[in-house]
């Protein structure tokens, strides 16, 4: 099976992204070697010492439920599974740190007996997905380079977070190719969301599908932001009915071939659009278009932008843009700075007055990031908070004052 041919497009892509932004292979190097974190064989140890494991001999059933998943996904490195005493709908993965160890997939106690075999079978799937990827492995990397008090650096906040929902909607593919039945699947999802058994309520998956159909659209058409770890049930259950009747499942077995299916991508790609957690509506675009050319222009004066100027631009422009550093470039590439600052600047201003005094601070920031008070750049501020922004010069020098006040502190080395 190629396993290339069921990954989302953009989830493999965005993996491949970060795992050479951040180092992975080094990264992993260094904390095998290194032993930071317990080795998996002795957290395999802790996992059998404080929870159950399931084996053929003490637990059959089961056992022969995450071998036919395995044998179904032709996934053959040595894997342990384990049921720990939590009453949530859970599972988890966590990857093997060397060839010769196992990995280990973690159900809760809850999950076990809420589910049945073809959903239980779904959830073995995705976590078992999550291991062929290697997302458990960055995530893994992730978890070791960012803490509660180093969290994520927000230039990269939002790329992350799409990697981590669209690598679930990449995972459920597995899921369903252990447990192909969408009826399932649905009460799966309706299962881990509510807590709830399907009996009680007299649940209908078909009437659920529907219910989805009209929550997805209505989703596109406001672009409702997404700000959760996962992506929510209505994309991830369209995603995988998409899957579940597309030419790519009725020939992911074809063995090493490569295979495409225009279709599935086209309507994955509208899905992944929900995902974001940028603002793409209309006045979204023109604050990001403006934040890139209004900051290369303030920081342009002096014909030199250096690191701190960029860092400022660059974060700032991460609230709209998982890919900044690209966006940016592509400005500068246009030839066009100066008429998109004009542009987008007319466009906010007349669809939002009040937010030019916010939009002004931005340029002030950006002509004090590098801790030097430069005249070209505060002359610049005061011809285009005239001309563009419609304030006095009064006004302008009492808004540059407070920022200097605030928080200037000179360079020491000029």
């Amino acid at each position: 099976m190629n396993y290339d041919n069921i990954r989302i497009g953009l989830e493999r892509q965005l993996s491949d992204e970060l795992y050479k932004t951040f180092e992975g292979k080094i990264i992993k190097k260094l904390l095998n070697e290194a032993q930071i974190e317990p080795q998996k064989e002795n957290v395999k140890s802790i996992f059998e010492g404080m929870n159950f494991k399931i084996s053929q001999n003490l637990s059959p059933k089961l056992y022969s439920l995450c071998q036919q998943v395995q044998e179904r996904l032709g996934f053959t490195d040595k894997t342990d599974y384990f049921i720990a005493n939590e009453p949530t709908l859970n599972a988890f993965s966590i990857y093997r740190a060397e060839e010769s160890h196992s990995h280990i997939i973690v159900l809760n106690s809850g999950l076990v007996e809420k589910l049945d075999d073809d959903e239980l079978m779904f959830v073995l799937g995705h976590e078992i997905g999550h291991l062929i990827t290697g997302n458990s492995d960055l995530l893994r990397i992730f978890e070791f380079l960012f803490t509660e008090d180093n969290p994520i650096p927000l230039i990269f906040y939002n790329k992350i977070q799409l990697w981590k929902k669209v690598s679930e909607l990449t995972a459920d593919r597995f899921g369903y190719i252990a447990s192909p039945i969408m009826d399932k699947c649905v009460t799966n999802f309706f299962k881990l969301s509510s807590g709830l058994d399907t009996t009680r309520i007299a649940f209908s998956p078909q009437e659920y599908l529907a219910e989805v159909e009209n929550q997805v659209v209505k989703m596109q058409q406001t672009k409702t932001v997404q700000y959760f770890d996962h992506p929510v049930n209505p994309v991830r259950v369209k995603a995988l009915r998409l899957f579940s009747e597309s030419d790519l499942f009725r020939n992911y077995a074809n063995d090493d071939k490569k295979y495409s299916d225009a279709a599935l991508n086209t309507g994955v790609q509208k899905l992944c659009e929900l995902l974001y957690t940028i603002d793409d509506s209309e006045i979204g675009v023109h604050r990001k278009n403006f934040i890139a050319a209004g900051g290369l222009i303030i920081a342009g004066v002096d014909e030199q932008i250096n690191e701190e100027e960029m860092t400022s631009i660059l974060y700032t422009l991460a609230n709209f843009t998982i890919s900044p550093q690209e966006f940016l470039d592509s400005i500068v590439k246009s030839g066009k700075v100066e008429n998109l600052f004009a542009q987008s600047l007319v466009a906010i201003v007349k669809m939002n007055p009040g937010e030019r005094f916010n939009l002004f601070a931005f340029l002030i920031d950006i002509a004090l990031a590098d801790d030097s008070v430069n005249k070209g750049e505060i002359d610049l501020l005061f011809t285009l908070g005239v001309k563009y922004f419609g304030l006095t010069r009064k006004e302008i020098a009492q808004m540059i004052a407070a920022k200097i006040q605030a928080g200037f502190v000179p360079s020491v080395f000029k």
